[in-house]
């Protein structure tokens, strides 16, 4: 298989080129020699590391929404917790808020059906 002839298959299919009965079989060919070779098939599901979470790449209205509602309130708050926040200096009070705000999100987010 030329690796070249590859490639230029491969750019013209990132491009929306239409493609040649040639290239499709070229295609089908470097397919069965990945499956030869052990390569899993592409339709296996992938599965996230430990600690990460799958969300859209747009957020929803929703966590948007209770993205902002997350942030400390002295009329919402906890008393220890509104305290605890307002000893933060100002670069302290704004890494918490997008902690919770990061943490109201992904709570938030659509989540994948299994």
């Amino acid at each position: 298989m030329n690796i070249e002839v590859m490639k230029i298959v491969r750019d013209n299919i990132k491009m929306g080129s239409v493609l040649s009965f040639a290239e499709v079989m070229i295609i089908q060919q470097a397919i069965d020699a990945a499956i030869l070779q052990g390569a899993e098939p592409v339709t296996t599901a992938y599965k996230l590391p430990d600690g990460w979470v799958a969300v859209p790449v747009e957020p929803t209205e929703d966590m948007i929404v209770v993205g902002f509602e997350s942030e400390p309130d002295e009329s919402f708050s906890d008393a220890e917790v509104w305290e605890a926040y307002e000893a933060m200096s100002g670069c302290q009070k704004a890494a918490h808020r997008a902690k919770l705000c990061w943490a109201a999100m992904l709570a938030a987010a659509p989540k994948l059906e299994a």
